[in-house]
């Protein structure tokens, strides 16, 4: 699996007396050490002249999921005040199609945030 480091796991059972006898599991698995990166955004940091009904869309490195438990908050960038804030797991919201992530907000941007 190229630079991602491999390794793996060994399980005995105990019921019996020597090695030789013990059912031997053998898992292989690997640690990926890669963070997740944004690759691209739309619109992109600071733009200005898209349409205030845009929906967003980051584009990651690599494929990303939803985790329980977190949320997902949109800024205005001209105070930084909260917009609003909803769960990353709200698929009315949020799609996910692999290394997308597709946000929809509630309300529409006002111009000049």
């Amino acid at each position: 699996m190229g630079d991602i480091p491999s390794t793996w796991l060994c399980i005995r059972s105990k019921e019996w007396s020597t090695a030789a006898e013990k059912p031997l599991l053998s898992i292989n698995y690997y640690v990926d050490v890669t963070p997740v990166t944004i690759v691209s955004l739309d619109p992109v940091n600071n733009e200005t002249g898209f349409s205030i009904h845009n929906n967003l869309s980051i584009h990651f490195n690599k494929d990303v999921f939803a985790v329980s438990g977190k949320n997902i908050s949109i800024k205005k960038l001209s105070d930084g005040s909260l917009m609003e804030t909803f769960s990353a797991t709200d698929t009315s919201r949020i799609t996910i199609a692999n290394d997308y992530v597709f946000i929809n907000p509630t309300d529409c941007f006002e111009g000049n945030m």
